[in-house]
């Protein structure tokens, strides 16, 4: 593994851009995305269910390598409402891959859910 791989939030305006960029670019699969750009990372700024800390990634030398986003929601059961932590939108930069990044990001998202005491993890 490489010696600058950092875990952290991603949070910064220019790692945001380049986040967003990313996922749109691994889940769309568009060469031109600058109008859909534009308005997903808008809207991805003002999700009232992504916390700043929902925004998870391995840094390799200041490089995103691998990131998701971890929404906080509720789910009602009985009477009561249960906090959630759903993961989504998963992804390892190609370049990256094969290296383990996933596996730590995953982990990485237990502990973060635990640290919430979100009662189940999807």
């Amino acid at each position: 593994m490489h010696a600058d791989l950092t875990l952290r939030t991603i949070e910064h305006d220019d790692e945001l851009r380049t986040l967003h960029r990313m996922i749109l670019t691994v889940f769309i699969g568009k060469d031109d995305l600058s109008r859909a750009f534009e308005a997903y990372d808008a809207r991805m700024r003002r999700a009232p269910d992504l916390p700043v800390h929902g925004r998870r990634g391995i840094l390799i030398d200041d490089t995103i390598a691998s990131a998701c986003l971890v929404y906080a929601r509720q789910i009602r059961i009985g009477y009561s409402y249960v906090p959630v932590a759903c993961v989504g939108a998963v992804f390892t930069d190609p370049e990256f891959r094969g290296r383990g990044l996933a596996g730590r990001l995953i982990t990485d998202i237990i502990g973060y859910a635990a640290k919430r005491r979100d009662g189940l993890l999807l």
